[in-house]
């Protein structure tokens, strides 16, 4: 099956399990979901939905709901390999998946959120010349800054219909120092990017940062309705994490932030190892705010974000799938 095909199959996994075959063609019949095109599988044919269309069938079958109000997720950790690229990646891919018109604001100058949603060269052994032209034509935020470009030409698209990204760029790193000199600068992302795009009738903003605290963490963190950090299971995460949050205690209480609600996320998990799984306990007993759900150590995601696709996508029925469903699932009923 094609990559960007989703049979009635997949989308019962990705969706909901429970959809009966009868009313889904019923519903297609009546016009209530997109049509379907038929795809060669093997020797016989069948009904497939495109990346086109797939959303309006998330939005009436699955799981997720479109924000009370529009509403900014930060994710946010000092600490790399915590699988925050990969919850980024499952966050916005999903909801995308479910019609809710979304924007990826990538503050990490690495970029590999923007790469992992689809800003890359398309030719699998690019020369140099190939690469540099590439990003040299790709629109920033220093654009917006200098006021070269409106937002709306420095959005791009990705495969998902209403799933959008601001994309991350070298110039990051020159714009900050700039911004630092402004006044009120912590706001400067929420008053000119964040709110913005609210106007521009997004549903949700999800911002990505590097993993260490600069101007950007900020303004990332004072733009948020929810605060998303990953907390790794394992010991010299364990042992600075009271420090993180004091840390994050200490802004929000120094910007007068009211009202963010916060998730900390266990992340790799493993179940075999004692003194992972005592992490975990100790999370989940100590730590306000923990997530109910935590997401195990494995190979997948990482084989997922290879493919530019979702865990949810790539492997339905996995176990981290499910823990990748718990997450998304808490983080609905914080944004209603």
């Amino acid at each position: 099956m094609p990559k960007d095909s989703f049979t009635f199959t997949d989308i019962k996994k990705i969706f909901n399990d429970g959809i009966p075959k009868t009313t889904f063609l019923d519903a297609e019949r009546a016009g209530n979901i997109p049509p379907s095109r038929r795809i060669e599988y093997g020797n016989v044919t069948r009904r497939a939905w495109d990346y086109s269309v797939i959303g309006k069938i998330g939005e009436k079958y699955g799981y997720l709901d479109k924000p009370k109000n529009p509403s900014c997720v930060t994710l946010f950790s000092t600490k790399g390999g915590v699988l925050k690229s990969t919850i980024v990646l499952n966050i916005a891919r999903m909801y995308g998946l479910h019609n809710v018109k979304t924007c990826v604001i990538d503050l990490d100058p690495q970029g590999d959120t923007s790469r992992n949603l689809g800003l890359d060269i398309d030719d699998p052994n690019p020369d140099l010349d190939s690469v540099n032209e590439y990003f040299d034509v790709l629109p920033s935020l220093m654009q917006l800054y200098d006021g070269k470009l409106p937002l709306e030409d420095i959005i791009q698209n990705t495969e998902i219909t209403g799933l959008d990204v601001v994309p991350s760029s070298s110039s990051l790193i020159p714009l900050m120092d700039l911004l630092n000199s402004k006044k009120r600068r912590e706001y400067w992302l929420k008053e000119n990017v964040v709110e913005p795009l609210y106007k521009l009738g997004y549903d949700l903003v999800i911002i990505d940062l590097a993993p260490s605290w600069t101007l950007y963490t900020s303004m990332a963190i004072t733009s948020a309705d929810l605060l998303i950090s990953p907390i790794e299971c394992k010991v010299a995460h364990y042992r600075n994490v009271n420090e993180f949050i004091r840390q994050l205690d200490q802004f929000a209480s120094e910007m007068k932030i009211e009202d963010q609600k916060r998730i900390f996320v266990p992340t790799k998990v493993t179940s075999s190892k004692k003194i992972s799984m005592q992490i975990l306990n100790s999370y989940n007993k100590n730590i306000e705010h923990c997530s109910y759900s935590s997401i195990r150590e494995t190979i997948i995601g990482e084989e997922a974000i290879a493919l530019k696709q979702s865990i949810i996508e790539y492997k339905p029925t996995s176990p981290i799938s499910e823990d990748i469903k718990a997450l998304l699932q808490q983080i609905n009923t914080e944004l209603k």
